[in-house]
């Protein structure tokens, strides 16, 4: 941002671009910027030496983390058991999506066979291939295709729990879709098949905002002037 310091300079980016050979396809203007700014033109952005940083100092006064602990935080005053994901949200978001039927299975698997009240939570942010011409978002993409590969099992450990699972953009929106992600939760499961919608042609055309607004779980809150990552907590309770 325009408070920090930019350690960068034009030739840096003279040798990113030749590296990876796209120098000659950059715009001309662009070329010429740069060129400029390595014989000294014109002067490069501020760095942490120029003056005009003296007397300023850059907070961190919140990212995903924190939003990651507040979460924590309470839920083990709900007297739930909390983890975390391995590893970030990344990647493809159908196919998380699909991988986190099997991370909740495998979880489930080593928590026992007696009652359970746990969670996982998560932060990252995932990507879409745009394949047709629907409503949506990474959040909302990832949550349907958990939906798609849940109700291909007949069978399985959290088929048998109460679960949420809930994931969302903390900016308040996501792709084109007024929503910021979505929830599904186990009670769902029913309504999910009477709704009428074939949720894998739905999937492929990436119009997954419709499902979750026909069932009432997709995320609208406006846009919150924030932008450090997404979230995702799953909650699993069994007796």
């Amino acid at each position: 941002g325009p408070t920090a310091p930019d350690e960068s300079t034009f030739q840096m980016a003279s040798n990113i671009l030749h590296k990876y050979n796209l120098w000659d396809q950059i715009p001309i203007i662009v070329r010429k910027r740069i060129e400029s700014g390595i014989s000294g033109s014109i002067p490069p952005n501020p760095n942490s030496t120029s003056p005009v940083f003296l007397n300023v100092s850059n907070l961190l006064i919140g990212s995903s983390k924190t939003c990651v602990e507040a979460i924590r935080r309470f839920l083990e005053t709900q007297s739930f058991e909390v983890t975390s994901l391995s590893e970030p949200m990344t990647g493809e978001a159908r196919d998380f999506g699909a991988s986190l039927v099997d991370k909740i299975e495998e979880w489930l698997g080593r928590v026992g066979s007696g009652p359970y009240q746990g969670a996982i939570i998560g932060t990252g942010e995932l990507t879409v291939t745009i394949r047709g011409k629907g409503i949506g978002g990474r959040n909302q993409e990832m949550l349907l295709s958990f939906l798609v590969h849940l109700l291909d099992r007949q069978i399985g450990r959290l088929r048998s729990c109460e679960f949420v699972v809930y994931s969302a953009a903390l900016d308040g929106i996501e792709g084109n879709s007024p929503a910021t992600g979505a929830y599904v939760h186990s009670s769902m499961i029913e309504s999910v098949k009477n709704l009428g919608i074939d949720l894998r042609s739905t999937l492929e055309s990436n119009d997954s905002y419709k499902v979750f607004k026909a069932l009432g779980s997709a995320l609208e809150i406006g846009q919150t002037g924030t932008n450090v990552n997404d979230i995702i907590f799953v909650l699993v309770r069994k007796n």
